[in-house]
């Protein structure tokens, strides 16, 4: 089962692995999944923490119970063909499962974010839950907090062994650590990754850049380039709440100013001004 493409730059994309008895349970699991995740992000966005998604799963996958090889590849395809994703629901079937640990491991080798959820909860939107005297609020709220917590180790930590891909500049498979890299390589890396090209010019201009303020603290120079969807970001530098994005042209410097008090969530609101005197004037021109 696969959703439609949804571009909202602060919304994380997920996928939901079932390891289930059934597979005609995966549309019921997606629709919870949503539910779910979309009572997270109110709560997150009440507490002021980043873990906001998607309102639907970019794939919901059937993994058969007890089946590690299963649930290998399902993890795997999801990185593959979903690079998008950075979050894993995976709904378990039974306490004290293998597939927790199967979880943990295969979010750990990959690179996500991971929430596990038992099926007997799934199945009944944690009403068994509450009717225990547990406070619904504070299960959202726990995993709000859990997955801003990882998200921001995946984002910060130095740890090699919690950052399983990395941007490799340069020549041979080991790098020693006094290599001289050409700068050139480097702008030509970040282009690349910002922009899906290499063919960029200088990262930082005056004439195609903008200051933006407003923005959640803890997005990376990457979640700001995805602020301007459709522009061609050449180069972001960010420093005390604000930040510098550099354009491919003075022209996409000028739409991107277009989106200036645009409204993130109830907490942000994105403001965005040229840096160049000549998008300025033509800026003022275009209100009168």
């Amino acid at each position: 089962m696969i959703f439609s493409e949804d571009d909202d730059a602060l919304r994380m994309r997920w996928a939901v692995v079932c390891s289930v008895p059934d597979a005609t349970m995966v549309d019921y699991l997606s629709d919870f999944s949503s539910w779910f995740l979309s009572e997270v992000t109110k709560v997150a966005a009440k507490l002021n923490i980043y873990a906001r998604f998607e309102e639907r799963a970019k794939v919901a996958m059937h993994v058969p119970v007890g089946n590690f090889d299963a649930c290998a590849v399902a993890y795997e395809k999801i990185r593959k063909n979903w690079p998008a994703v950075m979050f894993i629901l995976h709904i378990l079937p039974e306490k004290n499962a293998p597939e927790y640990e199967w979880m943990r491991s295969l979010s750990a080798a990959h690179g996500f974010v991971r929430q596990g959820v038992l099926l007997e909860n799934a199945l009944d939107k944690f009403a068994s839950v509450s009717q225990q005297g547990n406070n619904l609020y504070t299960v959202f709220s726990n995993v709000a907090q859990w997955v801003a917590r990882a998200t921001s180790k995946l984002c910060l930590d130095k740890d090699p062994a919690n950052k399983p891909y990395d941007l490799r500049i340069g020549s041979g498979v080991v790098m020693p650590g006094n290599t001289k890299i050409d700068q050139d390589a480097i702008q030509t890396a970040v282009n690349t990754v910002l922009s899906r090209s290499a063919h960029m010019l200088p990262l930082h201009r005056e004439e195609s850049a903008v200051q933006i303020t407003g923005f959640p603290t803890s997005l990376n120079e990457f979640g700001l380039a995805q602020l301007f969807p459709g522009l061609k970001v050449t180069g972001v530098i960010i420093s005390q709440g604000k930040a510098t994005v550099t354009f491919a042209t003075k022209f996409l410097a000028y739409e991107a100013c277009q989106l200036s008090s645009k409204k993130l969530d109830p907490y942000h609101t994105l403001h965005v001004e040229s840096l160049s005197p000549e998008v300025k004037e033509q800026l003022e021109l275009s209100v009168k």
